[in-house]
């Protein structure tokens, strides 16, 4: 009786101090890759909470800088040939990036990467944002 007692209060105990897969799932590991940092950007927008945070607060806030980093950078990468590409950037828990990533390399797109860094952004609701830009 005493172990079925002691099992069911470690399930229980499991249960209530778990952590929720919403938040925890988001958690930034720098062993992601960029198709897994863009995959978690999809599965945090399609959540109402997180499509409301992208859209009401994350490109609005985005977009009040974009301009002099486009102006910067956009030159480059069409001198390189890139005339679009996407990147994918990660923001932690306090609004700062603290990553970014394309499947191109080269100085155009690094600047792209590093001006977005620059970058202070609203605290997402999870612990980690992930937000896909396509550069045209």
């Amino acid at each position: 009786m005493k172990i079925l007692i002691l099992i069911l209060c470690s399930v229980l105990t499991f249960g209530c101090t778990s952590t929720n897969s919403d938040k925890s799932e988001y958690v930034y590991s720098t062993n992601l890759n960029y198709k897994q940092m863009v995959k978690l950007h999809y599965q945090q927008s399609k959540t109402k909470i997180g499509f409301q945070y992208e859209a009401y607060q994350l490109i609005p806030e985005h977009n009040k800088y974009w301009s002099p980093i486009a102006k910067k950078c956009r030159k480059l990468t069409e001198d390189e040939g890139n005339q679009s590409f996407e990147f994918v950037f990660a923001v932690n828990k306090d609004g700062n990036v603290i990553d970014a990533k394309s499947e191109l390399e080269s100085n155009g797109v690094k600047c792209f990467l590093n001006g977005i860094k620059g970058i202070k952004y609203p605290k997402p609701p999870y612990e980690t944002w992930y937000e896909v830009v396509r550069v045209k």
